[in-house]
């Protein structure tokens, strides 16, 4: 509240009001006046002169901050470019508010029977209660007090799902309790061991972990579908003593994953680093707080979908290092892999020493590609592989600074980066042009991942000797993939090689289906169907170096392209003189999975100055030149119709402001 003026400010004569009201009225009178002699108008607000939406802070992936600095800012604004500010553990559901028991202070002990607010089908077994045991995991059927973990591959006699598998102690004086509970809404369950401690009562040292299960219902699922999700924050321990471990580290350290506990193929997962010691703590190579499985706007964040169909075949991991060509690690990469049906994917993000581990893979054939960090102009290669069942793969990158065309060589099509690589839009025909010594032999190779997609000749022109030229047919037609490709040119069998971008494009048309050139286009990313969407910053590694500008502006054919890691987007458009469908400024895409690729996307805006409407019955013969009015020329009628006009207004602003004064001093007087 501001504080009430002091009185002597607001006192005043009694006379006062009248001669300060009269003086008003005659200053503004003569304003008016002038105005209407000098022609002006009064300045009205109009309907689109709004103040400018306050700027807001595009949200940057936390994994990707320490990477690629401050998310940049942009002045549109949108519902789904806002995202909350994250806490410092961004993975971890906020549980205030939910109703939530207690696991009492102890060492290896156990809630009683809970029960789930859904059941569940957990490959082909139907619960609808468990037990939440004090040393990070929850079973069925019965308590487990066991303390020291054993693997979670194979048979384990029990069915467990284990965020953080080791000996947790809850006695020390700095520990947390472990709380658990279902949500206001009956659609998640979920268990906290956030800031705990580890045997034996110790807490200078603390761990955070979370399991979510969350439930899946509606047309695309069926009954007992639902998601593993485990969150963490800072993971300071990974071994109690009793486990053989010293001051919480060493011996027999934490495993991660889940089994049904038959050791049947596909009902059980361990996530890369379990029983390996440092390997998930914090700073280790693979740090549960700073990783993400089917989670990259969310660092910590693991998600497995468990469906009722039956097991999908999990073949185990994918595991490498990135590094330059100087043998330098590469972190805050990208590694994404791709199921070639589309059927499953997963990404992850090199550490600081440049390795990666992709874990929880389906089967059967994949490309594993690489997106560098944003401040680097690298290439982004992919590899295409096979994962089988126990067998783990080494996948390794070197990432090299850019070909680009060479001198006398020219594409026709595309759009040049900035890396300077071509984009070229994958389903339309381009063509080379190559100069070489006159009677050369020369030939062409379009590579991908070690693949020729399609070979040809160049001709030699007859009326410009040493100029050759050749076609290349659709790439799409050629089985392509969008990504990094290499044009290989043959002179004398002398290879000269640069690289392409190949693009699917997507285009802004209006309601006619002309294309609108300089239209804005802007994408947004999220981990799930459901969002929330935020818009991704400009530059950052979600996005090829094909296209990382964000928001970008469409070619002259309308066109638009963007290459991106697995994940769920939406696209906006807009552009001025132009509104979407339903009349507002933005048209959207419907929610668009990666994969697959999505092909020929469009959006229709509509213009909102269509034009006349065509007259149905047009004068044959229309009279170009204008006609002065009888009795005079047009430009003394004018000058006399704008004399009447001002004459008119300054008499009706007087006598509008005479007939007010006088209510006025009616009014005063009585």
């Amino acid at each position: 509240m501001y504080p009430p003026p002091s009185p002597n400010l607001i006192q005043q004569s009694p006379s006062s009001p009248l001669r300060t009201s009269l003086a008003a009225v005659i200053t503004a009178l003569i304003a008016i006046v002038a105005l209407i002699l000098s022609g002006a108008s009064p300045a009205v607000a109009q309907e689109d002169e709004v103040s400018p939406p306050a700027t807001i802070n595009v949200v940057t992936p936390k994994e990707l901050e320490a990477f690629g600095g401050p998310a940049p800012e942009t002045d549109m604004m949108s519902t789904f470019a806002v995202a909350q500010a994250r806490p410092e553990a961004p993975a971890l559901v906020s549980t205030d508010g939910w109703v939530l028991d207690e696991v009492r202070r102890n060492d290896d002990g156990s809630s009683p029977l809970v029960t789930l607010p859904f059941p569940i089908n957990f490959f082909g077994n139907h619960y609808s209660a468990l037990y939440v045991n004090n040393n990070g995991n929850v079973t069925f059927n019965q308590p487990m007090s066991t303390y020291t973990p054993f693997a979670l591959t194979g048979s384990t006699n029990i069915p467990i799902i284990a965020p953080f598998f080791a000996d947790i102690d809850t006695r020390g004086a700095n520990s947390a309790l472990v709380t658990y509970g279902a949500s206001p809404d009956g659609s998640q369950f979920v268990v906290n061991w956030i800031d705990v401690g580890y045997y034996n009562s110790q807490s200078d040292k603390l761990i955070s972990a979370q399991l979510v299960l969350t439930e899946r219902s509606g047309p695309a699922y069926r009954e007992g579908d639902f998601d593993i999700t485990f969150n963490y924050g800072s993971i300071g321990w990974e071994t109690g003593s009793a486990s053989g471990g010293t001051d919480g580290f060493g011996g027999n350290p934490v495993r991660v994953g889940y089994s049904l506990g038959t050791g049947v193929e596909g009902t059980f997962f361990e996530l890369a680093g379990s029983g390996v010691s440092t390997a998930l703590t914090d700073g280790g190579e693979r740090a549960l707080f700073t990783n993400s499985i089917g989670s990259l706007s969310t660092p910590g964040r693991y998600t497995f979908p468990i469906r009722s169909e039956g097991p999908d075949v999990i073949a185990g991991n994918v595991t490498g290092t990135v590094t330059d060509d100087s043998e330098q690690p590469i972190a805050g990469a990208i590694v994404s892999i791709i199921a070639q049906d589309g059927s499953w994917s997963s990404n992850t993000i090199t550490g600081p020493n440049g390795s990666y581990a992709l874990s929880g893979l389906g089967a059967g054939p994949a490309t594993v590609r690489v997106s560098p960090p944003s401040d680097s102009a690298l290439d982004a290669p992919a590899r295409s592989v096979t994962t089988a069942i126990g067998t783990p793969l080494t996948v390794n990158f070197t990432l090299s600074g850019p070909r680009t065309i060479p001198a006398g060589t020219v594409i026709d099509q595309g759009v040049e980066q900035t890396s300077g690589i071509p984009s070229i839009y994958w389903d339309d025909p381009f063509e080379i042009t190559h100069t070489a010594a006159p009677g050369a032999t020369v030939t062409f190779e379009i590579v991908q991942d070690g693949t020729v997609l399609l070979a040809g000749d160049f001709a030699e022109s007859s009326t410009q000797p040493r100029l050759f030229t050749a076609t290349v047919s659709s790439l799409l037609a050629a089985s392509a993939q969008s990504g990094l490709a290499q044009v290989v040119i043959y002179v004398n069998g002398v290879a000269l090689t640069f690289d392409i971008y190949i693009d699917p494009a997507g285009t802004v048309v209006d309601q006619n289906g002309r294309p609108i050139a300089e239209a804005e286009v802007i994408i947004y990313r999220s981990d799930n169907p459901d969002g929330p969407f935020e818009q991704i910053p400009d530059g950052s590694a979600l996005l090829s170096p094909s296209n990382r500008t964000n928001p970008d502006r469409t070619d002259a054919q309308g066109r638009f392209s963007w290459d991106t890691v697995p994940g769920y987007y939406r696209v906006s458009a807009s552009a001025p003189g132009y509104l979407a469908e339903d009349g507002s400024e933005l048209a959207w895409t419907d929610v668009l999975p990666v994969p697959p690729e999505h092909l020929d996307l469009v959006l229709t805006l509509y213009s909102t100055d269509p034009g006349p409407d065509p007259d149905p019955d047009p004068d044959p013969d229309p009279d170009p030149t204008p006609q002065p009015e009888p009795g005079g020329s047009s430009t003394g009628s004018s000058v006399l119709d704008g004399i009447v006009s001002v004459i008119s207004g300054i008499g009706g602003v007087f006598k509008i402001f005479f007939d007010w004064i006088t209510s006025f001093l009616n009014r005063n007087s009585s």
